[in-house]
């Protein structure tokens, strides 16, 4: 079961026809299909899809509680299809050594967030950006597989240490400890499939994920809100297995960094031979086009879109630009992972693979790399840093807020 979307996600219509009441405030809205749900109180009414779950009627409408709390739920039938995402998803073909899973971080229970007198710098976009360490590794997937154990591939986690297969927006804001700067202050989900070493089937400790909320194609002040509470989404193909083509979205891709050579190169959609001491890094870009609604989605993907190319009305060319489309008009700030990995012995990458990469071994590993991403951040404080840091278009680092505070 899991709890309503956060509340307020969107302004929406009184039920209609089609709709069946479903319960009174404090009951369980039973849904046994992909539905639409309406959450309400006679005179103000807010919606969401839920998708093979039941939901409880209850929360608020706003933020006079109790004066807006819902007194009732309505629902129908969502017209969409279920969800197949599973069957790309499967336990990995790769052997691995569970017993072998490193001890992740426990993270912190405080709200790290302090004065500052230091300033953001100007910047043409506008960016913010955090770190977080490894908190575990299990086979679970709260967005994908939600309430069930062992049917997904081996992931890797970091922020919220609390997060389960029954993980929703409620329980990840008001549990757990966060292996992010800024502790409780961020208590998102961020996962990506395990790094395997098939020399031995032991899962590879990551050194941390820099995750990066940045304006992407637009400059901050065209941006048009922050990211909303309840927000999930999946970035990449668990189920390729091939390189990524000119074609493709752009959703993930390797490179090399550092290191006794310096390495800055090696970019691609393989796994690269990083050499003795330089770090793999692992990118995941997140679409940042929103279509108003919906939280999540039956692919948990198409409720996002990537910007796409359009004609530049200013040109005389007939030059394009990137915009968000019409059926994605809100313009999000753009998610980026970067999972950092250190080669420790030489040639060590030529025998890693990620766990979903469920094809011919002969082919190099990380083709399936993927990412996924379940929104707990404090609402103020994730406000803070969009409107300070990007909006502002201010460089914000990995710690400023933008408004004399920082996380720590």
């Amino acid at each position: 079961m899991s709890t309503k979307p956060a509340t307020p996600v969107t302004t929406a219509p009184a039920p209609t026809a089609g709709y069946v009441k479903c319960a009174e405030f404090g009951q369980l809205c039973r849904v046994t299909e992909p539905s639409v749900v309406i959450w309400g109180n006679g005179t103000k009414f807010t919606s969401g899809t839920v998708f093979d779950k039941s939901v409880w009627c209850n929360g608020s409408l706003g933020a006079d509680w109790p004066d807006n709390r819902v007194t009732s739920c309505w629902t129908k039938p969502a017209g969409v299809a279920k969800d197949t995402s599973g069957s790309a998803m499967l336990a990995s073909a790769l052997s691995i050594v569970y017993s072998a899973l490193p001890t992740g971080s426990p993270g912190s229970g405080l709200f790290q967030v302090m004065p500052t007198t230091e300033r953001p710098a100007d910047s043409d976009l506008g960016a913010f950006r955090t770190s977080c360490n490894f908190s575990k590794m299990a086979r679970i997937d709260p967005i994908v597989f939600p309430g069930t154990v062992g049917q997904s591939h081996l992931h890797t986690f970091f922020g919220n240490t609390a997060v389960s297969e029954n993980s929703t927006t409620d329980s990840l804001l008001a549990f757990g400890n966060s292996t992010c700067r800024g502790g409780i202050a961020n208590r998102s989900a961020y996962w990506v499939p395990t790094m395997i070493d098939t020399a031995t089937g032991k899962p590879v400790a990551p050194d941390e994920i820099n995750v990066y909320y940045k304006a992407g194609v637009f400059t901050g002040d065209k941006l048009s809100r922050g990211i909303p509470q309840g927000l999930r989404m999946v970035a990449g193909n668990p189920a390729a297995t091939a390189p990524r083509t000119d074609t493709d979205v752009f959703a993930y891709r390797f490179k090399c960094i550092g290191g006794p050579l310096g390495e800055n190169d090696k970019y691609g959609s393989a796994i690269p031979n990083c050499d003795l001491g330089a770090s793999v890094w692992q990118e995941i870009f997140f679409p940042q086009c929103w279509d108003g609604v919906n939280l999540d989605s039956p692919d948990h993907k198409s409720h996002m879109s990537y910007p796409v190319a359009v004609p530049d009305p200013s040109s005389t060319r007939g030059w394009q630009m990137l915009a968000c489309p019409a059926s994605h008009p809100v313009i999000l700030p753009e998610i980026s992972f970067n999972v950092v990995y250190t080669a420790k012995t030489r040639d060590a990458a030529l025998k890693w693979r990620l766990a979903s990469d469920n094809y011919d071994t002969a082919k190099p590993g990380g083709y399936s790399s993927h990412g996924d991403w379940f929104n707990g951040w404090r609402h103020d404080v994730s406000e803070a840093w969009f409107q300070n840091c990007l909006v502002a278009k201010k460089d914000c680092h990995s710690h400023l807020l933008g408004d004399g505070r920082m996380i720590y």
